[in-house]
């Protein structure tokens, strides 16, 4: 299709993202009912300024015409009544129409050129204020040097996101060009401003050395952070480095890659420990936490005088027995000693499997610090949405949140409750730990203030985080702190099959399991996907009226996106199958590789404080307004009574999730669980971890379909564990 140019006005944004992407409402020059919908990297566009813009017609079978910009420049009046328009508009504040009338009958038509020929000229209009004069000549000025750059970066297909972003640090154009020329990469870095990619393009363009020092450093500690991001490890080695970087980067010369390297070292980009070389973040992420934990578990404790451990420990018992309704309720051995342990640390860890009652011991703790020290001043965070809310639902005092809420983390992660702005608990407990990554628990535990006890609670066996770092499982094995693990199951013991089926895989005894045998586990094993992918459906079908009562309860697990049972193909299958809005185009919203309509699950795939949305929180579409052709908005119940509006644009951070990867399901439970897996010749990283965090998401009902042979062959295989050197940390601070 062939390049266009058009010429207008944009009459209003319908929505723009933080990177610079927008789309917009623009209009023709000179007929203001011939209107298209404009998009691409236009947020610098400013609205009622005349513009010629570059670009493609593109149609959508369902939403119509719209046009993609490539480029874009603010045109020159050629009439009258454009310059008056385009003076009384909001670049040149305070001069308004009259002004700007004054200025065209001097000038004519033509009163920009002549201006923009000679700036002083305008000092001679008559009835012309020398301050209105100096603001038009300034906001002149400002545009010649801006359309500059930006058809710079246009011209030389530079990422306009990058441009957007820079500008937002700084005052004017000789600002960002300055930047852009000197030391840009380190100011991309210390910004957050991304793709590194782009802004490595921009930084070689406006000047900086394809083989410089400066290049390869900071490339070096991109790939290592990246490194670090795939394996869970914190660290590599050389030959991992040397080997990303001549393949990236495609220099061969050693001495080159060399001083690069010394560069990141010198400024501290990377660490090079012992063979092993550290990114900044993973580096700085161990020391810190080494640092933090030592100190808050060697802080002096002193129990009040005169307590009765036994006593009170006694009354806790009594308590949550009428809370609960069993008068005979009474901790066991290993609980009760996890509460003593609790009230002689500052600084306790606790882990067990499912239905080992790590949450009545966490009310049993919340409660024995309220006594013991007369502070009901107590903070408890997972890293989920739904693993806070679980907590809540088990007892509604304890406010439980998540770690990015209770830190204050904006959109771009920064978080505004830091060493600086500490948190003010007494008593902070982290659920859900296994979860946790180096970076998070980090900025957290630097963040603790004058809290006097921290404990971690998690299940040692779950999957580790997403990101780089080992912290809970490390801080376990390295032997340095108080440290309980529950043993004893108490959710349904008698027959419980997925409990059993979950100790079987932990003890590697599943050979000796009768997976046809156990209570409240159903298989429907079978080699053939197209067999299994039926029997899933059927497991829906059967399951729809409670589904409908009650969507969160179902989950459909899967741990492959690929396949027939991945989570792509199972997501595409059900929302056909069994939600009939999908055919009703009045509420469909189509985003061309996926269709959103009412009644769909659906997971938000960020966290998001300004919406209070976090990562991995699902929710049910209730209504999608359509203007047009076009979202105006989608109404999402997120449960709990928390309905949120979400615009085009969150829709970037939403995907369907009737079926879940393992990982997103890690920290929620649900009533009945289904597992899918099939080898699809990628089933490589499917570990005991993997297969055990998968299972123990399901609380009542767990329904197994698949390949068996691979089920149990992943089952058996142990997961490959992280290189971390949080313990080495720990040890060389000597903790008595």
């Amino acid at each position: 299709m062939e390049t266009t140019i058009l010429r207008g006005y944009i009459s209003r944004f319908l929505t723009s993202n933080t990177n610079g992407w927008g789309l917009a409402i623009f209009v023709n020059e000179n007929n203001s009912k011939a209107q298209i919908k404009i998009k691409g990297s236009i947020s610098l566009m400013k609205a009622k300024v005349l513009y010629e813009i570059n670009g493609k017609y593109e149609e959508h079978p369902k939403y119509g015409k719209s046009f993609a910009v490539t480029t874009f420049k603010q045109a020159e009046a050629n009439s009258k009544n454009q310059v008056i328009k385009f003076l009384s508009s909001p670049i040149f504040p305070g001069v308004g129409e009259k002004k700007a009338e004054l200025i065209v009958n001097h000038f004519g038509d033509q009163a920009i050129t002549q201006i923009k020929n000679d700036f002083d000229a305008l000092y001679e209009v008559p009835g012309l204020d020398k301050a209105i004069a100096r603001v038009i000549i300034d906001a002149l000025k400002e545009m010649q040097y801006s359309e500059r750059l930006i058809s710079e970066f246009f011209e030389h297909n530079l990422k306009v996101d990058i441009l957007n972003q820079v500008k937002k640090y700084t005052e004017d154009d000789d600002e960002t060009e300055h930047i852009f020329k000197n030391n840009f990469l380190k100011f991309a870095r210390d910004k957050n401003i991304f793709p590194f990619e782009e802004a490595d393009r921009v930084a070689v363009h406006f000047g900086l050395d394809l083989n410089s020092p400066e290049r390869i450093g900071h490339w070096a500690a991109k790939i290592v952070l990246d490194l670090c991001m795939q394996t869970g490890n914190t660290y590599t080695d050389k030959r991992n480095l040397d080997a990303k970087v001549v393949k990236d980067l495609k220099i061969y010369d050693s001495e080159l890659v060399l001083a690069g390297y010394k560069y990141a070292k010198e400024n501290q980009l990377l660490f090079f420990v012992d063979g092993k070389i550290y990114c900044a973040e993973a580096w700085s992420d161990e020391q810190l936490i080494a640092q933090k934990v030592c100190d808050i578990k060697n802080k002096i404790h002193k129990l009040p005088s005169k307590i009765n451990l036994e006593n009170i420990i006694d009354e806790i018992q009594r308590e949550i027995g009428y809370e609960i309704g069993k008068t005979d309720f009474k901790y066991d051995s290993i609980q009760r000693q996890a509460l003593i342990e609790f009230a002689n640390s500052n600084f306790l860890i606790l882990t067990g499997g499912p239905g080992t009652g790590k949450t009545t011991v966490i009310k049993g703790m919340a409660k024995l610090f309220t006594k013991i020290f007369n502070s009901n001043n107590i903070g408890i965070a997972a890293p989920t949405g739904r693993a806070a809310a679980r907590v809540r639902e088990s007892w509604s005092e304890l406010s439980a949140t998540t770690i990015h809420k209770m830190l204050e983390a904006d959109i771009s992660n920064n978080y505004l409750v830091n060493e600086k702005n500490p948190l003010k608990f007494d008593l902070l407990i982290l659920d859900e730990c296994s979860m946790i990554e180096n970076h998070l628990f980090a900025q957290f535990i630097k963040a603790i203030g004058r809290c006097k006890k921290l404990v971690l609670v998690g299940d040692v066996n779950q999957l580790p985080s997403v990101g780089y770092g080992n912290v809970f499982e490390d801080l376990i094995d390295v032997n340095l702190f108080s440290t309980v693990k529950l043993t004893n199951i108490y959710r349904q013991a008698q027959g419980n099959g997925i409990i059993e089926l979950a100790h079987a895989i932990q003890n590697n005894s599943l050979a000796n399991l009768d997976l046809n045998n156990l209570n409240n586990v159903e298989n429907f094993f079978d080699q053939d996907s197209e067999v299994s992918l039926h029997l899933l459906k059927k497991d829906f079908e059967t399951n729809l009226d409670s589904i409908n009562q009650n969507p969160f309860n179902y989950q459909i697990i899967s741990p492959m996106y690929a396949g027939q049972l991945g989570v792509e193909n199972l997501n595409s299958e059900i929302q056909v199958e069994f939600n009939s809005n999908i055919f009703d185009k009045d509420k469909v919203y189509d985003r061309g590789r996926h269709r959103y309509t009412i009644g769909d699950k659906i997971m938000f795939l960020k966290n998001d404080s300004e919406m209070d949305l976090t990562n991995g929180e699902s929710g049910i579409i209730e209504e999608i307004i359509l203007n047009k052709n076009t979202l105006d908005h989608a109404l999402v119940n997120f449960g709990q009574d928390k309905r949120i509006s979400l615009k085009t644009a969150n829709f970037e951070d939403v995907s369907l999730s009737y079926a879940c990867s393992v990982h997103k399901t890690q920290g929620s439970e649900y009533k009945h669980v289904v597992f899918a897996i099939e080898d699809n010749g990628k089933s490589f990283f499917l570990n005991k971890k993997l297969i055990y965090t998968a299972i123990t998401r399901a609380k009542d009902k767990l329904v197994l379909i698949g390949d068996k042979n691979l089920f149990i062959k992943a089952a058996a295989r142990e997961a490959i564990p992280r290189k971390t050197t949080l313990k080495e940390r720990l040890k060389e601070l000597q903790i008595d």
